[in-house]
């Protein structure tokens, strides 16, 4: 079953982007999002807030399991 970081990835994945230009979006580094996509760290709630807000979801679209 899809987790955060799967959630993540794919959602990246889908717009087209690479993990650096996510990284820019939301204001941290590449690395931040390879450990959160690698499942090494859990994103924070500032990093949560951002990715919703680039993915156009809400932070619960990120952490609930997705069906695909």
């Amino acid at each position: 079953m899809p987790n955060v970081a799967d959630n993540i990835r794919y959602r990246r994945e889908k717009m087209g982007i690479t993990q650096d230009d996510l990284a820019r979006m939301c204001n941290c580094s590449r690395m931040m999002i390879w450990k959160v996509e690698q499942s090494r760290t859990p994103p924070s709630l500032a990093l949560s807030v951002d990715l919703a807000r680039v993915f156009e979801c809400t932070v619960d679209d990120l952490i609930k399991e997705a069906q695909r």
